[in-house]
């Protein structure tokens, strides 16, 4: 795999929001310029307002990189070289997502969409600091993409192989919930057990992206229920979809499931 040299103490002065190889938004941070190039890409964050403002678009940056509080993300921190500089972060992983195809291209980057999307979440080596904590400084914990930075949640998980892998003890009802899905004609993702995990297949393809519910209310512009706001704009084509998933929710939550792997 291959490295990506980094300057240590540089700054960053300008983020272009990409969208595989289309420039969606270009920000500015030193004169607080934006330049929109295609509205049609931006992520919804970005969509709700009638102007996009630079507070809006630094709150989107810094969100999309906000994974500080998962377990382990610490020791990633520490292999990866980066500490909690926003601006190395950015430099050392793009702002890649195995959710979407936004990545941030910085002003001194030369990578292409084909690039990111081949060296993406390669690094096994990471993935197991991701899920242990435990470094082996005798790796190679540097080369290739990773999208752990923007990787939500609380607890250990990374992406190995296609399929998003978590700790057995912190996803006790994944397996389950999948075959009740599965027997009730309900839509999940493929779950799998592997020894000590729980890997569930990624849904999400250059074609298909996870919107956060986070996003959806800075597009709706609410604080209240993404259903509520679903019913008040009359999106009766997500309508169903939010219907189905929160009676699959319910029935999943209900049953005091005890099983152990």
């Amino acid at each position: 795999m291959e490295n990506k040299a980094t300057e240590p103490n540089k700054k960053i002065s300008k983020y272009t929001i990409m969208y595989e190889d289309k420039e969606v938004l270009t920000f500015n941070r030193k004169t607080e310029e934006i330049e929109v190039h295609e509205a049609k890409y931006l992520p919804f964050w970005l969509r709700g307002s009638e102007a996009v403002k630079p507070t809006a678009v630094l709150e989107w940056l810094i969100y999309r990189i906000d994974s500080s509080h998962r377990t382990y993300m610490n020791m990633v921190y520490v292999a990866r070289k980066v500490g909690r500089d926003r601006d190395k972060i950015f430099a050392d992983s793009s702002g890649i997502s195995f959710t979407d195809n936004f990545w941030i291209k910085t002003s001194d980057v030369n990578w292409a969409w084909e690039d990111i999307v081949r060296l993406r979440d390669e690094n096994k080596e990471l993935s197991a600091v991701a899920l242990t904590g435990k470094i082996d400084t005798s790796k190679d914990l540097l080369s290739g993409f990773t999208t752990l930075f923007t990787t939500k949640g609380y607890f250990p998980k990374a992406i190995i192989g296609g399929y998003l892998y978590k700790l057995k003890e912190d996803a006790l009802l994944e397996y389950p919930a999948f075959l009740i899905g599965k027997h009730i004609g309900v839509n999940v993702a493929e779950c799998k057990l592997e020894k000590d995990y729980v890997k569930i297949r990624l849904f999400t393809s250059e074609t298909v992206s996870l919107v956060h519910s986070s996003e959806l209310k800075q597009y709706f512009d609410i604080k209240d229920e993404i259903y509520n706001a679903v019913l008040k704009f009359d999106r009766n084509d997500i309508k169903e979809q939010l219907q189905r998933m929160y009676i699959f929710n319910y029935i999943t939550l209900a049953i005091q499931c005890t099983t152990r792997f």
